[in-house]
Formats: structure tokens, sequence, C-alpha cells
């Protein structure tokens, strides 16, 4: 579903559809370039995956995924480029 980023830690966390979390010491860069065009940087500190998302709330810049997980991961900033990216995808 999504990707994060845990600075305190140096680490990501990937967060699949069935529920599991996996931790990485890699950083959120090196796997943004790693992967396919279904991810989109929705936040500095999050990485979603579009084919995983069920609907966006704009307003509450929420995201629930097809499992219905939903998280307030998309930042202010990110909120319109994340509407075409998923509108062209």
């Amino acid at each position: 579903n999504y990707i994060e980023k845990v600075p305190s830690l140096k680490k990501c966390l990937i967060h699949t559809k069935d529920g599991k979390v996996y931790q990485v010491t890699t950083n959120l860069i090196c796997l943004e370039s790693s992967l396919s065009k279904a991810f989109y940087k929705c936040h500095k500190s999050f990485i979603v995956n579009v084919e995983n998302i069920k609907r966006i709330n704009y307003i509450e810049n929420k995201v629930t995924f097809k499992n219905n997980q939903s998280e307030y991961i998309i930042s202010n900033r990110c909120r319109k480029g994340l509407k075409e990216y998923v509108e062209n995808y």
C-alpha cells in the first residue's frame, strides 16, 4: 500500500496490502528510484501505490486503500499532483 520514512530510526517501513509491515534500512530516495510508476510520493515521508488506492479524501488529506486501511498521508503541497497522477494513471 505505502512506504513510510521513519526519521528517528533512519529506516523505512513498507506497509503491504495484507496488513504486514516490513522494516528496511534503505532510505526513501533509494526506494523511490527503484519503484515502478504505480508509486507516487505524496508527502516527504510517504510513497503510495496508486494501484491499491480505493478513494482519496483531498479535504482531509486521507487515503483509503482497497483493504480499507486509511491513513492521513497526503501533504498539502502534493495534493494537486496526486490527484492529477491518479487521474492520468
